[in-house]
């Protein structure tokens, strides 16, 4: 009787045994996934300011004259552009 038991105890370890390592890596895939979603938005982040340099550098190397008229074209292309809605946002 003793022994069945244990057998028993000892199948029933064994077969729940994959399912609990199996939870436990989804788990570590869900860090995983956070990490390097947080690591693409800090290199987006950092690629947008270096692009923003860009542009300012830019527009200093220009004559006056150019930068005029390129602040105004910058206006008229927010003017004349229709307004869309965010990616995501639902109305």
């Amino acid at each position: 009787m003793k022994y069945r038991f244990r057998n028993i105890v000892l199948l029933f370890l064994i077969a729940f045994l994959p399912l609990t390592s199996c939870a436990i890596f989804k788990r570590s895939n869900g860090v995983n996934k956070n990490k390097i979603e947080r690591e693409k938005a800090r290199r987006e982040k950092a690629n947008d300011k270096k692009y923003q340099d860009a542009v300012r550098q830019h527009q200093k190397n220009q004559s006056k004259e150019t930068r005029l008229m390129m602040k105004q074209s910058r206006k008229n292309a927010k003017k004349h552009t229709p307004v869309t809605p965010k990616k995501g946002k639902c109305r």
